[in-house]
């Protein structure tokens, strides 16, 4: 598996898990009705850390991906059109067990 694949699932599979956070975050309603805004601000900063942990901590250079721009945007699109689509099905899956529908 070529790097720039390992790092879009990569950040697919963290879609999914902000969005079971995000949904959480919304059913507590941690922050009241600025709920939704802060799972988003939540999840653009995991967003953010993604590239720092790509870039730093697995040490991916730009010389081993395809294109330089690679390691900021591979899997941008696919990140936050998952993580909306895992956000409505964890939270309606989260107010289906509590009985709220």
């Amino acid at each position: 598996m070529r790097l720039s694949n390992k790092l879009w699932w990569s950040r697919y599979l963290l879609a999914i898990v902000m969005g079971f956070i995000s949904a959480f975050i919304c059913f507590i309603g941690l922050a009241g009705e600025a709920s939704p805004t802060l799972a988003f601000l939540i999840t653009v900063v995991a967003y953010i850390l993604s590239y720092v942990f790509a870039k730093y901590v697995f040490r991916v250079s730009v010389e081993k991906l395809d294109k330089p721009r690679d390691l900021a945007l591979q899997g941008v699109f696919a990140y936050f059109i998952s993580w909306f689509a895992f956000w409505v099905f964890f939270y309606t899956m989260i107010l289906w067990a509590s009985g709220a529908i």
